[in-house]
């Protein structure tokens, strides 16, 4: 699957894990959940291209306090956030698998060097390789159901 398109809405699903990525853990929390059940509006991203290359993974989840569009970022080698600051952290770029992880991508920001797992830490983007370090743009992904905490 390729990269989507700038307004076109996606989930991040994880080749090793089998799970999505998720907008409603804090830092240090857990960053995907089940990918069979329902498809929660917490689990739908859009991409936003910045100038210099890069893309802000941003989600069109709403929170209970009414905010819309949270950056997804990577604030260091445990765990995730999404907030509305302008860092480092939030810009991504994608590379993509080959062989067997073809049409995958590692979620790489290269100001801190680190690529989303499917673990509870991240990973320096310039070690080894691992299949829970690959995520698919899931594009069609059914009816999405309103999350609880919103």
């Amino acid at each position: 699957m390729p990269i989507p398109k700038e307004g076109e809405t996606f989930r991040l699903l994880n080749y090793g894990t089998n799970s999505v990525l998720v907008a409603n853990t804090g830092i240090g929390e857990g960053a995907l959940t089940s990918y069979k059940g329902k498809v929660y509006e917490d689990q739908i991203f859009e991409l936003i291209p910045r100038s210099d290359g890069t893309f802000y993974i941003q989600t069109v989840y709403v929170t209970s306090a009414d905010r819309y569009g949270q950056i997804f970022s990577l604030p260091g080698a445990v765990g995730v956030a999404y907030t509305y600051d302008d860092v480092d952290s939030k810009h991504f770029t994608f590379e993509e698998g080959s062989s067997n992880r073809a049409g995958w991508y590692r979620l790489v920001t290269p100001a801190f060097n680190l690529v989303l797992t499917g673990k509870p830490w991240n990973y320096h983007a310039d070690g080894e390789k691992y299949d829970d370090q690959y995520f698919k743009f899931e594009t069609d992904y059914g009816e999405v159901t309103k999350s609880a905490d919103a």
